[in-house]
Parts: C-alpha cells; sequence; structure tokens
C-alpha cells in the first residue's frame, strides 16, 4: 500500500470518527444535566492527561527500534508493550490513591468514584499506543482504521443505552472502560493473527533504553496537554461544575484538522525512523518538506470555511 493510500485510508477513519464525535456533542450536553456532562468532562480530562504522561512518547519511540535491523522486532515489541501495561498498571494506583485530591481541585467531589472506575483502563489507553504504531509500522493501516472505526461506532452505541435508558452517569464510564478492552483485544488479536511478533521475549535493558530514548518525546505530549487543557482545569479550580460545562460546550476541538494532521504524522513517522538509521537527513528534510506542503494544501480551505461559517457551527 503506498504512502498516499495509507494516508487516505487513515484520514478517512480518523474523520469519520472525529464527525461521530462532533455529531454526538450537542447530544450528550443535552441529554445529560449541566453537572453530569461537567462532571463527564471533568473524569476525561484527568485520565486523557495520565494517559499521556505515562505513555512516555513509547508509542512513536517504537517506530525507531522497528527500523534496526540488529534488534529483533518481537523483542522490541513485547519490552515495549510489557513496559507500557505496567506504566498503566502505576496510572491505576495514582488515580486510587489521589482521586479525592483530584475531586478537592476541581471543585466536584462526584467525580471520586467515576475515576476510580475509569482508571482501570489506563493500561489499555496506554498499551494501545504501542498496538496501534505496530500495525501501522508494518503495513496494517486498513486494519487500524476498522478498529478505529469499529470502537467508536460501538462507543457511542453504548453511551447512548447508558444514558438513554439507564440514566446512569457511571454507566457511561463503565462502557467507556468496556470500549478501551474491546479496542486494545480487537488489535493485540489482530497483530497476533497478522504479523509474527508473539514468540519474542521481554527484555529489560531494551524496555528501559526505550523508555529512556521516548522520554523527550513523552514529555512534549505532556507540554501539548497542559498547554491545552490548562484553561479547563483552571476553570474547574476557581468556577463551578455548571461553568465548566458551558465553557466545555463551546471549547471543542475543531474537527478534521487535527485529524489531518495526526494522521500524516503517523503514516510518516516509520519512514522517518527508516531513514534515521539509514543517515540519509537530507531525504528525510525532503520528505518534511512535502508533508508539510501537502497538509498546508488540505487544511487551508478548511480553515477558511471555518473562518467564515464559525458562528453558525457554534449555534449548531
Amino acid at each position: 500500500m503506498s504512502r498516499t493510500i495509507k494516508i487516505f485510508v487513515l484520514i478517512f477513519s480518523q474523520g469519520l470518527n472525529a464527525l461521530i464525535s462532533f455529531m454526538f456533542l450537542p447530544y450528550l450536553s443535552r441529554a445529560l444535566s449541566k453537572v453530569e456532562y461537567g462532571t463527564y468532562g471533568q473524569v476525561l480530562l484527568v485520565i486523557n492527561l495520565l494517559t499521556v504522561a505515562l505513555a512516555c512518547g513509547l508509542g512513536k519511540v517504537i517506530y525507531i527500534y522497528f527500523a534496526e535491523e540488529k534488534v529483533n522486532p518481537s523483542n522490541v515489541f513485547k519490552s515495549n508493550l510489557s513496559l507500557a501495561l505496567g506504566l498503566g498498571s502505576i496510572g491505576i494506583f495514582i488515580v486510587l490513591l489521589f482521586s479525592r485530591y483530584f475531586g478537592v481541585f476541581l471543585n466536584n467531589e462526584e467525580i471520586v468514584p467515576l475515576l476510580r472506575v475509569y482508571t482501570f483502563v489506563l493500561p489499555f489507553l496506554v498499551g494501545y499506543f504501542t498496538l496501534n504504531a505496530t500495525l501501522i509500522y508494518f503495513d496494517k493501516v486498513k486494519v487500524s482504521a476498522q478498529i478505529s472505526v469499529f470502537t467508536n461506532i460501538l462507543k457511542v452505541v453504548l453511551l447512548l443505552i447508558s444514558i438513554q435508558f439507564y440514566h446512569s452517569l457511571s454507566g457511561v464510564f463503565y462502557s467507556l472502560l468496556f470500549v478501551g478492552i474491546v479496542q486494545f483485544s480487537a488489535a493485540f488479536i489482530m497483530i497476533r493473527r497478522c504479523l509474527n511478533l508473539g514468540a519474542g521475549m521481554f527484555s529489560k535493558s531494551l524496555a528501559l533504553e526505550q523508555l529512556w530514548v521516548g522520554l523527550p518525546l513523552g514529555l512534549t505530549a505532556i507540554l501539548g496537554v497542559i498547554y491545552k487543557s490548562t484553561d479547563s482545569f483552571m476553570i474547574s479550580n476557581m468556577l463551578s461544575v455548571n461553568d465548566y460545562a458551558i465553557y466545555r460546550n463551546g471549547a471543542f476541538d475543531i474537527p478534521f484538522i487535527s485529524t489531518i494532521y495526526g494522521s500524516i504524522g503517523a503514516i510518516v513517522l516509520p519512514d522517518i525512523a527508516k531513514l534515521w538509521n539509514l543517515k540519509k537527513y537530507v531525504e528525510i528534510m525532503k520528505l518534511k518538506r512535502t508533508v508539510i506542503s501537502n497538509t498546508f494544501i488540505i487544511i487551508c480551505p478548511i480553515f477558511i470555511s471555518i473562518l467564515f461559517f464559525h458562528l453558525s457551527l457554534i449555534h449548531i
């Protein structure tokens, strides 16, 4: 599969997911009360921050080690995945120990029991970065896209059932936990079926080396999340849950733009890793220049359309 086709497949699947989430947002903000909607957003805020922090760039650094011919890919995969699951498990204990402090800081004690439920998804979310990166690197982009779309549709269906029929916010997070487990399991099963990576051995030294190399990438990702979510934490801390609910309903991410950028980056990273190991730095610069130019051509019309029709979008 060519790079262009892989990018298109990933953009299509991620774009469909973004559209589904975007269309689902008005329903959530109306089906739930302001307190429930704000609580829902705060729980996701905490777990998403921990997910990125605990991932430590492992889903990115694995491309580099897969590209090294001297290293057994099976060992790389198993070491990376085991470390990711271990870090995610540490996240569970962090949340269980400090969930009350999160509730106090965010001025909402209602998030405490919900955090204690949803925190068990952390190993699966952190581990999925490794699984998804592995599928993409070994040219299983279509499989990755299918898993992404299927689990997103499953999430919407389960949330509709939890809210519409059971009127249960805790049911929402049990559903999200179940979807996280299904997503991880589906990706792991497909890797075992499509790739010969199940016979590898866990290497402590290899795992620690990947952690060390991935830390700068992880810190960059953490800074990015903190930059995007600082306002959410400040509003939750300084104002009420109702105020945060109103803010969250208006400060949604514009779909498609970040999806396009992320999809292109995910496809290009394996090629950059291979060129880096071959010390073809000029080729890397040419590839990045091509990617930036093509990304701008795609994003510019979307940006202009949103610039002119922003009022209509906000009032949907």
